[in-house]
């Protein structure tokens, strides 16, 4: 506003607008006061009302909506009209940062910025912990890239200011810090895997590391053609399962971990899976019976079975041997599929015992032949020899026409039970005193 006289009176020329703002663009902790008012002119004063009314000091705060009337003082006269001012003050931005994530080994970062107050675009400052950097023109919820990429480590992104067409906020964000997290790629393993050679209807197990997550499990074959699921499978961090035919089968299992999923799936080793045939090679043996459901010692997660030694451990034994054990009766013996090894441990804590058939299985190893070194062979039960007699010549090393002990007593005192190896397989028994062959077994 400028004063000027005319005939010896004082005229007012108003040279403001009617109606100006404040922009506030230095963030200020005390309230924008009258004195951020910035008219042309000089030697301002400002009142509360049009006419007369009070001074309003520059250090009074601006209230949002309010008339504020300014005077000029020009040479000791001051402006009779004053200028009528409504305050308005802008907002500071206000809003969060937010980033993406999280990357898996490296990728390309962004972050957004998202208004709650302030008008676009926006220039938003940052600290990546290197620099401070800048990134222009930005957009409320437009994600926009970080200065260094692609990001390779966990890195923490922190506001410095947002300025908006009008201010500037340099602290008090409601969101002004974030993390762009990197996570590694998980490798997948194998904790538990099946041995180089398997068989058929065999209960097998692979696990992987527990506590990840989208577990993708490949087995060869289709079911239930070549292999059948018992139990795990899917996203579980195990399966275990039959195979069906036979052949090199080679399982992989890939999962994710903090988001992140494994490039390459894990393999197992290649397993070898033949035909589980009565007589084929297994864990120090010859296979003979492989537990089916109606048998004692029956589990679906666990293939259970019996393997016969390869050779004779006696050509020629009696039953038990030892104080008065062969006229004795032992009582706890049992003919039962898979009582062998219980039959031969009452055998030996029969009092008086020193030895006999039931020894010289407990006493033996079997030498290595590819399958395996084991010590747990035991006496079979009458009906596992049964079994044996019927698969004799798949197992083989049997002597024909002659007679092998079994660990089941016989209901008299002084008779153990054994079988005929001739072409019928029948059981009989004998005095315990006699000297029949013997062939170990064991169970898995």
């Amino acid at each position: 506003m400028e004063l000027s006289s005319k005939k010896g009176q004082l005229v007012s020329k108003a040279m403001l607008l009617l109606l100006f703002f404040v922009s506030v663009f230095t963030p200020r902790t005390e309230a924008q006061t009258v004195g951020d008012l910035q008219p042309q002119g000089t030697h301002i004063t400002w009142y509360n009302a049009a006419s007369g009314g009070q001074v309003v000091l520059k250090t009074t705060p601006i209230v949002e909506g309010t008339h504020y009337y300014a005077s000029q003082t020009v040479n000791g006269c001051e402006s009779t009209t004053r200028l009528d001012v409504l305050a308005y003050v802008n907002p500071q931005p206000q809003g969060s940062l937010s980033a993406n994530g999280p990357l898996c080994s490296s990728g390309t970062g962004t972050l957004t910025w998202t208004k709650t107050a302030g008008t676009g675009p926006y220039t938003i400052v940052y600290n990546d912990g290197t620099a401070n950097r800048t990134a222009g023109g930005v957009t409320s919820g437009t994600a926009f890239n970080v200065f260094t990429n692609p990001v390779t480590t966990s890195t923490t992104y922190t506001l410095v200011s947002v300025q908006d067409a009008n201010c500037t906020r340099t602290d008090g964000f409601t969101g002004g810090s974030e993390t762009i997290n990197v996570n590694p790629n998980p490798t997948p393993s194998f904790t538990t895997q099946p041995g180089a050679i398997a068989y058929t209807y065999f209960v097998l197990t692979y696990t992987t590391e527990s506590g990840k997550s989208n577990y993708e499990w490949t087995i060869p074959g289709t079911t239930p053609t070549n292999y059948s699921i018992i139990a795990g499978g899917g996203n579980t961090n195990s399966v275990t399962l039959k195979y069906l035919t036979a052949g090199t089968k080679t399982v992989t299992v890939n999962y994710a971990d903090n988001g992140c999923t494994a490039p390459i799936a894990a393999s197992s080793m290649a397993t070898n899976v033949s035909v589980s045939n009565t007589g084929v090679p297994v864990q120090g043996g010859k296979l003979v019976y492989i537990l089916w459901p109606s048998d004692p010692g029956y589990d679906p997660l666990v293939t259970h079975g019996l393997i016969a030694a390869t050779a004779d451990q006696s050509t020629g034994i009696a039953w038990i041997t030892g104080g008065n054990t062969q006229t004795t009766r032992n009582g706890n013996t049992s003919v039962v599929i898979g009582t062998g090894q219980a039959n031969t441990n009452f055998m030996k804590a029969q009092t008086g015992y020193t030895g006999g058939a039931a020894k010289v299985c407990d006493d033996y190893t079997n030498t290595d032949t590819g399958t395996g070194v084991y010590s747990d062979w035991y006496l079979p039960g009458l009906l596992d020899l049964d079994i044996m007699c019927d698969f004799k010549s798949s197992i083989g090393g049997f002597t024909a026409d002659d007679y092998y002990w079994s660990s089941s007593e016989n209901t008299g005192s002084t008779e153990g039970q054994r079988c005929t190896f001739n072409g019928f397989c029948y059981p009989g028994w004998n005095s315990k005193a006699t000297n029949y062959r013997v062939r170990a077994v064991r169970s898995f």
